[in-house]
């Protein structure tokens, strides 16, 4: 249900307010949202969804005693287009009408791969729903300057639910405070932080935002306790990637490049953009009202994948009416999961047991010998690292300690044990051929 309500059914049967709704609220029979639009007397006014499927534009909502409007408050961010709202609900035909128009407007402004036109198409459409799920992706675009990855996430941005527009100045305050008021699609371009205290804030914003129920806590003037829902869809882009892997993890990364691209695409946006950006989002905004009710999760195809991965793209299945682009989504998923775990240093740690116990014939390894083995396996891939890594008295460098040998290689399931000559694990056959199929 909608997190922007707060309605219940009183004991005579009939729908009770029991809080203020912000920009929506949902009941058994009927949906708000509130749209923005300029040429109106009351510029931000509700679109009224009934079960009959009419649709009505309304400057207030009576309900029992109670008379409701849209906030007042931040008003001036959406006048100026920092904030993005519907100004209207519009038909908008079929779903594959609605597809079809999505991605063409998503390849006439952004030269992307074509499944990622597709991929771009469904989470703009997941966005408008995303209330409806317990966890959803993050959209990344990752690259260098002169890339195309702001025209990227910006095209798809326009189109999105409630989008506000951040930079890579935003800070943490206004952060969380814009996602809790607004709840809608956050877009932070160039989210590369310098500052590491900024950057650690930011980091447990994006890592508990992509999941219901895990808040912000920060204390107000009087230091009280206050919880912040972050919960909401996210457009990043950045220049390299995180050094946080369960980051990493939550994000459907596109790896920019610099290169020419089509001479079709304007380089700087025209005032047709806004426009066409608008229309779609009055459809989508249909698309919402009409569809709502009507999803329903199914991750039974998609269990070959890692619990994370599956976790956050049950959604884009669910919104996705084209049984060809779900299938390209998982070898997408499937090929995403593989790099991230290749990318793991338990992966180094993995291959470290598997030539040790390979050229020695033994079940017993020593740590200390795993971790030498891991540090010289990083050694020979990343050659520059290790050259800077030298000490002054050119030592080679050791870039896996003992200590967190052992606590890697408990986490790939085995169990070490002190001895005499230091910490010792046996090498199990049936586990190691588990981890040869997860690593390899």
């Amino acid at each position: 249900m909608s997190s922007d309500r707060a309605l219940r059914e009183g004991k005579d049967g009939k729908e009770n307010l029991t809080s203020v709704p912000r920009f929506s609220f949902i009941s058994n029979t009927e949906m708000a949202e509130t749209t923005f639009d300029p040429e109106r007397d009351e510029a931000l006014s509700y679109a009224l969804y009934t079960a009959e499927g009419t649709v009505t534009t309304e400057d207030c909502l009576v309900r029992g005693t109670k008379k409701f409007t849209p906030p007042g408050d931040h008003n001036d961010l959406i006048a100026k287009g920092l904030v993005l709202f519907p100004s209207a609900a519009v038909d908008y035909g079929t779903q594959e009408d609605l597809g079809a128009d999505l991605r063409a407007f998503i390849r006439r402004y952004s030269d992307v791969p074509p499944f990622w036109e597709e991929l771009m198409a469904e989470f703009a459409k997941l966005t408008w729903v995303y209330d409806r799920f317990n966890a959803i992706p993050y959209l990344r675009f990752l690259g260098d300057f002169q890339s195309g990855k702001t025209r990227m996430a910006q095209t798809v941005a326009h189109l999105c639910y409630r989008t506000i527009i951040g930079g890579g100045a935003t800070t943490s305050a206004p952060f969380f405070r814009l996602l809790e008021h607004f709840r809608g699609t956050f877009f932070l371009d160039e989210s590369d932080y310098r500052s590491s205290d900024l950057w650690s804030d930011i980091i447990k914003i994006l890592n508990g935002g992509y999941k219901k129920g895990l808040p912000v806590w920060r204390c107000d003037k009087d230091n009280r306790p206050e919880a912040f829902d972050c919960y909401c869809p996210k457009i990043l882009t950045t220049r390299k990637r995180f050094e946080d892997l369960a980051l990493e993890s939550r994000c459907l990364t596109l790896e920019t490049h610099e290169g020419e691209i089509r001479e079709d695409i304007t380089r700087q946006l025209p005032d047709a953009f806004y426009q066409e950006a608008e229309r779609l989002r009055n459809r989508l905004l249909m698309w919402r009202f009409r569809t709502y009710r009507q999803i329903a999760l199914d991750q039974s195809k998609l269990l070959s994948l890692d619990p994370r991965m599956t976790e956050i793209i049950v959604p884009l299945v669910a919104v996705s009416s084209n049984p060809g682009f779900r299938s390209r989504l998982v070898e997408f998923c499937g090929a995403c999961a593989a790099e991230q775990r290749a990318e793991r240093p338990q992966a180094l740690i993995f291959e470290a047991i598997r030539q040790l116990a390979g050229s020695t014939n033994g079940k017993v390894l020593f740590v200390k010998d795993v971790a030498q083995k891991a540090s010289d396996l990083r050694q020979d891939q990343e050659p520059e690292a290790a050259k800077q890594a030298r000490t002054a008295d050119g030592d080679e460098p050791q870039f896996f300690t003992a200590k967190r040998a052992g606590s890697l290689v408990r986490s790939l399931g085995f169990e070490t044990r002190r001895t005499a000559n230091g910490y010792q694990f046996e090498v199990e056959k049936a586990k190691m051929a588990a981890l040869e199929k997860r690593y390899q």
